[in-house]
């Protein structure tokens, strides 16, 4: 169990008990040197001088002694300095004796060295008074007794002595004293070192297991969790603090663990948003997508039941599907009519409706509501609309009846994805059927224009062969210069709607598929392809429509290539297709001009190639592309008034596509312009071929 106490409180104490041994250590040891310099300091101070000047007192009484012997035995008057000199030294050492012995720090010894230093100093008295009276009456002439003196100074010499070996004793016990003190001391010293080590130490390991292994503990915990297990951190081991901390590192794990939860159910939910998208794309019909997102959606949502309902431009429910948990009924139909107001409500609203607990809800619901609960067994609701546009196209619908359920987030974006797939899903289709119905109405009347065409044209030619017949019968009569030329212009607008009743019968019949070539002729009739000469075909062109040329003033040359240059094709359409190309450049080249129409074959391709080559009024760049469409007419044709029905070129293009060709214009406006076509040679088409 850890201690209840902050870690503020444990560092205190800790730190307080540290500074409390060492306080108590250093105390222990100031004491016992305090006790050592003690004994040092009487030594030092007071013994040692003491001796010393005891030492020096009877040094200057011997010399004392030894003058006063001088001048009153020997008559040698020149010592009384000496002797004067010595008494005085006496004097000065006395009051520095009796000043070190009588210091209180020698105690008791104190009473002892008075008694030996007041023995000293009365047989030094006694000397002193009884040399005073010799050497007076050494002055008088009167004789000295040398065995008083000599006597008197023994009696001081003894008292010195006494008091000498007093202190040489004194002197000594401190020293034996101090020998044996800082051993004893040094023990002390290392004694209280270690017990303050040990008390240091002791707090230390209370406060490492009431701190630091706690934390530590934290750290083990969280690599661990950072390996992946479920581990808890103890959470009353430690101090107030580190406790604490293990409960909100507990609680922070039990957030991170729901958060990854929360990020893996919310990367489960997209990656079924993309699974329910990429299966609506590759549907066909809204039914089958609807059916495919309550399949792969309901069972995802984790809930009770899903529902799709699609509605109409009125409201009314056109599909439903829906997915539901094993043991519940089907959702029953008489419920979706409610289905199309709150889709337009929900999608106008660019919103959802959530409904966490529907018996806890505040308020009156509305009647689809209660009918919903009361048919599904709802007790959490989640709708959301499917719209594109203006349109409400119907709702996803959610329910659980378990109880209570917040809707979250993810799931909420689930459905949102999948109704705008849904809606982009409807719109394709729908736009696809209208496409497809379009297209439908476009054959149709495409067919019916052929038809048309064909009809028409068929129409035209019967009067016009007669026109053409009864003019050639004109031509045989005499008549007049005037009806010769009325008659030479009804004959060129007869061969001008003849031509354009040629072309239109011929563009019809290559836009059905059918051959230009009537049925039966003398080029086999069928269907099979003939290998045609391009030479005498070019040839026999050239020589046809040489008397237009002339009746133009232009110069038509032919420059004829060597071999045979065969075709797998329809003679008939290759003819025509060389015609109205040599034809235009005839009628789009000035007087004086020239047209070059030259075949060869490829030597590298093998291609069998047909150029025509004018100088005519050229083409626009602009219109380079456009020329091969029906009807299309070059923009600088109408400032020369040249007549056409701009749809020569296009059954040139459609020949040349039908027999797997390529035709290709080289132009400059103003100088002139060169056409030219490319087929294969016979034998490389797949079709079959027959050699006439």
């Amino acid at each position: 169990m850890g201690s209840r106490r902050t870690v503020r409180w444990q560092l205190r104490a800790l730190v307080t008990g540290i500074c409390a041994l060492m306080l108590a250590g250093g105390g222990m040891t100031v004491f016992v040197l305090q006790a050592q310099n003690a004994q040092i300091e009487r030594v030092t101070t007071l013994i040692g001088p003491a001796r010393d000047a005891n030492t020096k007192l009877l040094q200057a009484a011997t010399d004392a002694e030894q003058a006063l012997t001088d001048v009153v035995t020997r008559r040698q008057p020149e010592s009384l300095a000496a002797l004067a000199d010595a008494r005085a030294r006496v004097e000065a050492l006395q009051p520095r004796m009796r000043s070190l012995l009588g210091d209180q720090n020698l105690g008791a010894d104190r009473y002892e060295y008075g008694r030996l230093l007041a023995r000293q100093d009365g047989a030094l008295s006694a000397w002193t008074y009884y040399a005073d009276r010799a050497v007076s009456g050494a002055a008088a002439g009167e004789p000295a007794d040398a065995d008083t003196i000599a006597r008197l100074f023994g009696r001081f010499r003894a008292a010195h002595e006494a008091l000498a070996a007093k202190l040489n004793a004194a002197r000594d016990a401190m020293r034996s004293t101090i020998r044996q003190i800082i051993p004893e001391a040094s023990l002390v010293v290392l004694a209280v070192t270690a017990l303050v080590l040990f008390g240091v130490g002791f707090l230390a390991r209370r406060a490492a297991r009431s701190l630091t292994e706690p934390i530590t503990q934290l750290r083990l915990v969280a690599q661990r969790i950072r390996a992946g297990q479920a581990v808890r951190a103890d959470e009353r081991a430690g101090a107030g603090e580190v406790r604490e901390l293990a409960v909100a590192f507990n609680a922070l794990t039990a957030h991170n663990a729901e958060l990854v939860a929360e990020h893996a159910e919310v990367l489960r939910l997209h990656q079924t948003a993309l699974a329910a998208e990429r299966a609506i794309r590759e549907s066909s019909t809204a039914a089958e997508a609807i059916d495919v997102v309550c399949d792969l959606v309901g069972p995802e949502i984790r809930t009770d039941r899903l529902v799709v309902s699609l509605v109409d431009e009125k409201g009314l429910v056109t599909r439903a599907a829906q997915w539901h948990a094993a043991g519940l009924p089907d959702f029953p139909p008489d419920v979706s009519p409610y289905a199309g107001p709150l889709a337009a409500r929900l999608w106008q609203n660019a919103g959802h409706l959530s409904i966490s607990d529907i018996h806890a809800a505040d308020g009156e619901r509305e009647a689809w509501v209660a009918e919903f609960v009361r048919e599904a067994g709802a007790r959490s609701l989640l709708v959301v609309p499917i719209g594109l546009g203006d349109n409400a196209l119907g709702v996803i619908s959610v329910a659980d009846a378990h109880g209570p359920r917040g809707w979250r987030t993810a799931e909420i974006t689930l459905l949102h994805h999948v109704a705008s797939s849904l809606a982009h899903l409807i719109a394709a289709v729908s736009h696809r059927d209208r496409q497809a119905a379009y297209v439908a109405d476009l054959e149709r009347l495409d067919q019916q224009k052929d038809d048309f065409l064909s009809t028409v044209s068929h129409e035209l030619r019967t009067p016009l062969a007669s026109i053409i017949g009864y003019l050639e019968l004109l031509e045989d009569e005499p008549v007049g210069a005037e009806p010769r030329v009325l008659l030479d212009v009804v004959e060129r607008n007869t061969v001008r709607l003849r031509s354009l009743v040629e072309d239109l019968l011929s563009v019809n019949r290559m836009t059905v598929g059918r051959s230009t070539e009537p049925a039966g002729s003398e080029r086999g009739g069928g269907p099979g392809l003939r290998a045609v000469p391009v030479p005498a075909l070019v040839e026999q062109t050239v020589e046809e429509l040489r008397p237009l040329a002339d009746r133009g003033e232009v110069r038509l040359e032919l420059r004829a290539g060597e071999g045979p240059a065969l075709v797998d094709g329809t003679r008939a359409d290759l003819q025509r297709a060389v015609v109205n190309v040599v034809a235009n450049a005839i009628k789009f080249t000035p007087p004086r001009g020239t047209v070059r129409v030259a075949h060869h074959v490829d030597p590298d391709s093998g291609e069998v190639v047909i150029t025509c080559a004018d100088t005519g009024i050229g083409i626009p760049r602009a219109d380079l592309d456009l020329l091969v469409t029906r009807f299309f007419r070059a923009r600088n044709v109408a400032n020369y008034a040249i007549p056409g029905t701009g749809l020569g070129l296009a059954i040139v293009q459609a020949v040349v596509d039908a027999h797997d060709g390529d035709l290709a214009f080289d132009s400059t406006e103003g100088k002139g312009t060169t056409v030219t076509l490319r087929f294969p040679p016979a034998g490389r088409r797949s079709s079959t071929v027959h050699t006439g």
